[in-house]
């Protein structure tokens, strides 16, 4: 079977899910055999995801850092002398002098790390290819007579089962 590998991932989260219901034995033995197939992709395929993620982390930190110690040099203090934070949208609070500065010092460090925000976008878009490659995986299918009418699945979720199914 061709699939790329975000619905790869949605096939194993419904796998999961369907995993703890309660069926019958034979419909839980084709779930557990599918998961046991994919298992060895989708955990390859997390792992990738959290190394690049780890280094994007990374390679933004810095640029994070500096982003925080302006919100807070130009953001309005509280009474204790603590920063100013809108709780309803959880935005630091500034005056509208205050926030062009801050936004003009915002530009500039944003045209220092130029580089580091390229390098991430292009991480992301691999990330994107990545998951969007098609991969050829030997899925078990399931009979349409293993599975219960008594099992309820939102629209999307019968989508990605109809995938397994054998009529």
């Amino acid at each position: 079977m061709l699939l790329n590998r975000d619905k790869m991932m949605a096939i194993w989260q419904l796998l999961g899910r369907l995993s703890d219901e309660k069926t019958n034995v034979k419909l839980h033995f084709l779930l557990l055999r599918n998961k046991k197939i994919l298992e060895p992709e989708v955990k390859t395929l997390e792992e990738t995801v959290k190394v690049f993620n780890e280094a994007g982390k990374t390679r933004m930190e810095p640029y994070e850092t500096a982003r925080v110690v302006l919100c807070e040099k130009f953001s309005d203090k509280e009474e204790d002398g603590t920063v100013k934070i809108d709780k309803d949208n959880n935005e630091y609070v500034m005056s509208k002098e205050n926030k062009e500065k801050f936004v003009e010092e915002l530009k500039a460090l944003r045209e220092e790390n130029v580089d580091n925000f390229e390098e991430e976008n292009k991480a992301r878009e691999e990330i994107q290819a990545l998951v969007q490659e098609e991969i050829e995986i030997d899925l078990v299918l399931i009979p349409e007579t293993a599975i219960p009418e008594t099992l309820e699945l939102s629209g999307a979720e019968s989508e990605i089962l109809f995938e397994l199914v054998k009529e």
